[in-house]
């Protein structure tokens, strides 16, 4: 067995190094690989995507909100490209960056087959340009009609080339020396782009902060009851919440404020909750009662209750009315509660307030919910209000169209420093190896520019000089404006320069002896005599 040679070997480490790196970022994941492909084919991810986009999804990893996901709609029996809002109950919200409502299925964490790595524009309107019969039947045609005007122009040059006859001689085929020039200018290009790469990814950070919308969502609960005799206002003696508080049967209220921060992020903090009644009569008097006084927690959620005396705010009405001589019998009882929190949510730093109100209309004889004035689809004794929060994404790098993320661009950038480095050794190992052949393949290297091929010996190279070295017929060649005559008899080559006085030839291994440097400031180079 022959001993391999460097450039066999280092030949041998790129293909397998470019073969794993195009299987680790764009193995299709049906054969076990890890990216997945998908067209974009609606506008409710515009402007960051738009139809025809091809959009490269990478499976694995955690989904957090923010992140764009490719999941399974069992629902609409396709698969879906939206934005992550948040997550409840181990099922996912997630929303389409120009639609103003979020999607009704909430996918679970196995529905979700990855998240956006790359787009790349146009490729799916290529595709499906193509796709249509009448198109790819034209891309069809075109394909073989140019087969056939190539296969044509090649057969009219094969039969316009002269064949030997079977006396003359036939010179040995050789395979000409590989220009290496294209691809030293292709590795100098992926080593050049490959530096680019690498300054751009790690003079940026591989993470940022970016805004998320509804990052936590502060939830909240109110409750109030009280006991008393059963009657036929309240059969079962209990008064619960949201019946009406009848004044001459329920003295006291129980009221009750349950607080949570629900949130997929994790948080740390601590906080304040406190609960108070406010009695006002809509002119700007008011009387607080406090039914819980501020107090410490700590988590993400917290409980308080306290109790509204109902026979002391009809003594402070009548006490005001007698003071003043008001007559006025309407007033307004509202229940406020006061929430803070501090912390940090994520690896960003929390800081909300929260405060609720629960209205009742308070007469002569009874105290009445207020259920007007509250949001659609929430209820008054179920507040909750969403908060803005911020926290730390995959930095990306655009580059044109396409977007990488920095971690990415730094591993390609590498890759594509190292295998341009070992193509550089290819090549260098190639050329060294070629600098060790013979003359005629250097000859060929240097020169193929002005080299002309022939397979037979004109008759008249009666009067030959010979040259002692290469480059003085090349300069002959070049100061007459002569192409050079290459011709293979028996092995050896020559190397022929035709001109009106003679014929010029040098001969790969002729002794530099046998003749002087013709001088090129004569109008015609002088011949030696044999």
């Amino acid at each position: 067995m022959k001993r391999r040679s460097l450039s066999q070997i280092l030949g041998g480490l790129v293909a397998v190094l470019a073969l794993g790196v195009g299987w680790l970022f764009f193995g299709p994941s049906q054969f076990g690989g890890s990216t997945s492909y998908a067209v974009v084919v609606g506008s409710s991810m515009e402007p960051l995507l738009h139809r025809g986009d091809l959009a490269i999804i990478r499976t694995g990893g955690t989904h957090v909100p923010g992140d764009v996901a490719l999941y399974e709609s069992d629902q609409l029996g396709a698969r879906v490209l939206h934005r992550i809002q948040s997550s409840e109950d181990g099922r996912f919200v997630l929303k389409g960056d120009k639609n103003d409502f979020v999607d009704t299925e909430r996918p679970t964490e196995s529905q979700i087959v990855g998240e956006l790595w790359v787009k790349v524009p146009y490729v799916g309107t290529v595709t499906e340009w193509v796709g249509q019969p009448s198109h790819s039947a034209l891309v069809v045609g075109l394909a073989t009609l140019l087969a056939l005007g190539g296969g044509a122009g090649r057969g009219r040059l094969l039969r316009r080339r002269r064949r030997p006859t079977d006396d003359e001689p036939r010179p040995k085929a050789r395979p000409g020396p590989v220009d290496l020039q294209p691809y030293v200018i292709g590795i100098a290009g992926l080593l050049a782009l490959s530096t680019v790469l690498l300054l751009a990814a790690f003079t940026r950070p591989t993470a940022r902060v970016a805004l998320l919308e509804e990052a936590y969502v502060q939830q909240a609960r109110f409750d109030y009851s009280a006991d008393v005799p059963a009657n036929v206002v309240y059969p079962d003696g209990r008064v619960t919440t949201g019946e009406p508080i009848f004044l001459r049967l329920v003295p006291r209220l129980r009221v009750a404020f349950a607080y949570a921060l629900q949130s997929r992020l994790p948080l740390t903090g601590e906080g304040r909750i406190g609960l108070v009644a406010r009695l006002a009569d809509g002119r700007g008097w008011e009387r607080r009662f406090v039914l819980a006084r501020s107090r410490a927690f700590t988590g993400r959620d917290a409980k308080t209750s306290g109790i509204l005396d109902l026979r002391q705010v009809q003594r402070v009405i009548e006490e005001m009315s007698a003071l003043t001589g008001s007559s006025q019998a309407a007033y307004t009882m509202t229940i406020l509660p006061s929430v803070t929190l501090t912390g940090r949510l994520g690896e960003a730093p929390l800081s909300t307030t929260f405060g609720p109100t629960l209205g009742f209309d308070l007469g002569d004889l009874r105290l009445q919910p207020n259920l007007e004035g509250s949001a659609e689809g929430v209820s008054p004794f179920a507040p909750r209000e969403a908060g803005n929060g911020t926290q730390s994404v995959a930095n990306e790098l655009s580059l044109g169209a396409l977007a990488l993320r920095v971690e990415t661009a730094r591993v390609l950038g590498l890759l594509g420093l190292l295998t341009g480095v070992l193509l550089g050794l290819l090549a260098l190992g190639s050329w060294r190896q070629r600098g060790r052949g013979d003359e005629a393949d250097r000859i060929a290297t240097r020169y193929s520019h002005l080299l002309l091929p022939v397979t037979l010996r004109p008759p008249d190279w009666t009067r030959v000089t010979e040259l002692g070295d290469m480059e003085s017929l090349v300069r002959l060649a070049e100061h007459h404006d002569r192409m050079i005559l290459h011709l293979v008899e028996a092995g050896e080559h020559s190397f022929v320069v035709e001109e009106a006085t003679g014929v010029y030839r040098y001969r790969t291994g002729t002794p530099d002896f046998l003749a002087p440097i013709p001088d090129l400031s004569q109008s015609a180079p002088q011949e030696s005599r044999r």
